[in-house]
């Protein structure tokens, strides 16, 4: 399997998943809900690149042994993208470091509703089934 393209973490409190709203003018996931998270950069394990980016965008630096990873995303051996569930401290505040986008709780009740991007909503229904890889491929 490839190296790990991005790291993503799902954020549940109270029935509850904390997204990033995403501008019209975003190079991916334009105009739709995703998992906060981001790119991996060079040497970095997955792990580390979703605190670096948790710091980046809300201001939070989590313990990183908080962390579970719950979903691979793959594309064949793609290894686009591995998501996390943390089991630390609630997180009741943030700042959000972003102008052009904000983050916004979605009851699990109206996530069939929300405008959630592709990948994010087939890796949070495999979360919510208990599975542990999702296999974009499959979905097509």
């Amino acid at each position: 399997m490839s190296p790990c393209e991005y790291a993503c973490v799902i954020l549940e409190r109270n029935g509850a998943l904390l997204f990033e709203t995403r501008p019209a003018t975003a190079k991916r996931a334009a105009n739709t809900y995703t998992c906060f998270g981001g790119a991996c950069e060079p040497g970095e394990t997955s792990l580390e690149a979703l605190c670096r980016e948790l710091n980046e965008e809300l201001a939070w630096q989590p313990d990183p042994n908080d962390f579970t990873l719950a979903i691979s995303l793959t594309k064949g051996s793609r290894h686009i993208a591995d998501f996390f569930t943390f089991s630390g401290p609630q997180l009741t505040t943030f700042t959000h470091q972003e102008p052009d986008r904000a983050a916004i709780w979605i009851s699990i009740d109206e996530l069939s509703t929300a405008p959630i991007s592709p990948w994010h909503r087939a890796t949070i229904t495999a979360w919510q089934a208990g599975e542990t890889t999702v296999d974009l491929n499959k979905l097509d």
